[in-house]
């Protein structure tokens, strides 16, 4: 499968060169009966290459363990991507034929049998698992399902987009996302190398392809380092963005194809720079994997190209050939394809379940290691090398059919999930928004505008405006970003319990006033719209997000003319007899998934955060809108986190008496908004807004 070791040239070729255990020729691999290389003449396994790939899974392991142990282990998959390039091509090159289909049919026969047993026994199974656990299974099954067909990747990506995307740590199958990148690849790789002629051995063909990889590895690494900056999700997600990777293995195999790396054994053997250069590379590529998480780009090229430059470099009787070749390391290799697929199920499980901890983590790796040798030594292994039909197209059908089969287990799991659900963790999730009767109302997406999928029509401020009980009934209009669209709950409250008429249309991200993004001119419209409507008396109301989330909850830095737009909106508004009222910030979690946010020790909600954390933060913020109050007769602020996490409570928590509150970190959900009601009320009666109820 690989290219051979240095060794003497005859005749433009390698011969074989003994080591003791392994004689290496450009051949595919074979396996013997313990799993290491078939010993016969004509292997061409390369057992170094089996311990990066051990090198590789462990550090991924680790990183996904906890990442301050290994910062960029996550790195390890960059690593499998230049491997996979580099065996691809040496499996495909001057492999016999009797044409174009029959050369295409015979690479995914291989690819079929080599990937599809393992993927559907470890989608099936934690597909069957996960709904015993989470009440909510839909991410995880779709991401499986799409995993059978090569596209979990693009599901993932549309997921990491969205604004209010769960957590990948919860979905079971995120791991799946390199295998769509692979297999994306497999789609134009195998046609390039018969197009260039490289593919039918003919070695004049040979610069064309470097030529061709050379381009589409510039392009897409350009692609990548531009992505990194401007959406990260595409740069980690999407293939193109990743090709480059592959394609350097690719160009590591070409531009060695029928040579050595090395000059003659004879006269380097004995260098003590050719037997230690390999080694320098390894350790820079394990020290690259302890690069800081922000390194980003320059870690990833420098994996990447450490990799590429080790499997050029590797040969028997080097150190690093050594360390890499020994039997507990290639064993790890071996079975890294089904340790790669179960560790990560392993890990999400034991999210939904106990949890990742110290006193965990040496279960939960003998459970991965016990499920990678099963799929190996039972699934993976024995599927591979039975024959499962002599033609090409039947073995691709089989397993086709395999994976049509596992999609329909998937589909039948996702239907009757709440059959299967057997742990509850006491805690009632009311949904996030819920039907105001006769409004027009849920606004998700009737009320919602952001731009894209969700437009502002000519009908939006009609179904979203619910008039008062009453003809002189008072009207209050909520305006911001997706935490204006959280208060529904309290919408539904006033207009039940007061009669007012409601008003409300979110534009996610978008908070008014002040905002300069491109969504604004949307929500000045609407603001428009609300002043031809509004009548004095009637109250504005507006909140948004307050504190940043990516810096342990500092206030945010656009705060500051945003309180000075706020104090020109008080006065433009109080000069026609409108009031404004600020919502204050609510309190900002920590979770994933706020049904895990079982009691723990001391029947202290695991998710909770102490108040003394979140209270001095809130405070800050407070204080500044406090201070608009006073410079205008017509600001009154409404402090939530008062109600949410009172004085007298040592701890904050998003579950109270068992009911969520929050469906997100910082988002109130329908109960949540709702339970503020009646201190809203009041609010709004001490402040001389309306009569006291």
């Amino acid at each position: 499968m690989y290219c051979a070791p240095a060794g003497k040239r005859v005749g433009g070729r390698l011969p074989a060169e003994k080591t003791g255990r392994i004689r290496y020729h450009h051949h595919v691999p074979g396996r013997g009966k313990n799993g290491f290389a078939d010993k016969s003449v004509g292997s061409g396994y390369r057992p170094e290459i089996d311990g990066l790939r051990a090198l590789a899974v462990v550090a991924v392991i680790v990183n996904h363990f906890n990442e301050s142990l290994l910062p960029s282990g996550h790195l390890g998959v960059d690593i499998f991507f230049v491997i996979s390039g580099y065996v691809i091509t040496a499996s495909l090159a001057g492999r016999k034929s009797t044409g174009f289909a029959d050369f295409l049919l015979q690479f995914y026969a291989r690819r079929i049998k080599r990937l599809a047993p393992a993927l559907i026994a470890c989608v099936v199974l934690t597909a069957i698992i996960i709904c015993l656990f989470d009440y909510t299974p839909g991410k995880s099954l779709a991401t499986g399902l799409a995993s059978l067909v090569g596209l979990s990747n693009l599901q993932l990506f549309q997921e990491a987009t969205d604004y209010f995307a769960s957590s990948t740590k919860f979905n079971v199958f995120t791991q799946t996302w390199s295998l769509g990148v692979e297999e994306q690849f497999y789609l134009i790789f195998p046609a390039l190398l018969w197009i260039t002629g490289f593919a039918s051995g003919n070695p004049r063909r040979k610069k064309v392809l470097l030529a061709t990889l050379g381009v589409l590895f510039a392009g897409s690494l350009l692609a990548f380092i531009v992505l990194s900056r401007t959406n990260s999700p595409a740069a980690y997600f999407l293939m193109p963005a990743r090709l480059w990777e592959l394609a350097a293995g690719c160009l590591v195999y070409v531009g060695l194809h029928d040579q050595s790396p090395f000059p003659p054994a004879e006269t380097q053997a004995e260098s003590a720079i050719g037997r230690m250069a390999p080694a320098a590379i390894l350790v820079l590529l394990v020290a690259g994997l302890w690069a800081s998480s922000t390194a980003g780009v320059y870690a990833t090229i420098g994996v990447v190209g450490l990799t590429a430059f080790l499997l050029a470099s590797l040969r028997p009787h080097t150190p690093a050939f050594e360390l890499l070749t020994q039997p507990v390391v290639v064993k790890i290799g071996l079975i890294s394809y089904s340790l790669y697929l179960w560790h990560w199920s392993v890990l999400s499980l034991g999210r939904w379940t106990v949890g990742i901890h110290g006193w965990s983590a040496p279960i939960q790796i003998v459970l991965m290691l016990a499920a990678a040798v099963a799929s190996y030594h039972y699934v993976e292994r024995p599927l591979r090398r039975a024959e499962w039909s002599s033609q090409s197209w039947k073995t691709i059908s089989y397993g086709a059919g395999g994976l049509v089969t596992a999609a329909a287990i998937i589909l039948l799991l996702h239907a009757y999930s709440s059959l299967l659900f057997i742990r509850n963790y006491n805690v009632v999730v009311p949904p996030e928004r819920y039907p105001l009767i006769g409004s027009g109302l849920p606004f998700n997406p009737t009320c919602v505008v952001d731009g894209a999928a969700r437009v502002l029509k000519s009908n939006t401020f009609e179904l979203c405006t619910v008039a008062p009980a009453t003809a002189k009934g008072q009207t209050i209009f909520a305006l911001g970003d997706s935490h204006a669209g959280a208060l529904q709950g309290l919408l539904y409250g006033l207009h039940e319990k007061l009669g007012m008429g409601i008003h409300l249309v979110e534009t996610p991200g978008v908070p008014f006033p002040m905002n300069r993004d491109a969504l604004f001119p949307l929500r000045q419209i609407l603001y428009d719209k609300i002043m031809e409507r509004i009548r004095p008396r009637d109250i504005v109301l507006v909140t948004r997000l307050y504190l940043d989330r990516t810096r342990s909850n500092a206030p945010r830095d656009d705060l500051r003319p945003w309180y000075s737009d706020v104090k020109k909106l008080g006065d433009e508004l109080g000069a026609k007899g409108i009031h404004l009222v600020i919502v204050g910030p609510m309190p900002i979690f920590h979770f994933d998934k706020v049904g895990l946010c079982r009691p723990g020790p001391a029947n202290i909600n695991v998710c909770a955060v102490p108040r003394n954390v979140l209270a001095p933060k809130i405070d800050a913020v407070q204080v500044a809108l406090e201070d608009l109050a006073r410079r205008s007769s017509n600001i009154y602020i409404f402090e939530p986190f008062q109600i949410l996490c009172p004085e007298k409570d040592a701890m904050c928590t998003p579950v109270k008496d068992g009911i969520a509150l929050f469906w997100d970190t910082d988002h109130v959900n329908t109960f949540g908004a709702l339970s503020l009601t009646d201190d809203f009320a009041r609010f709004l009666g001490k402040s001389g807004l309306i009569s006291p109820p």
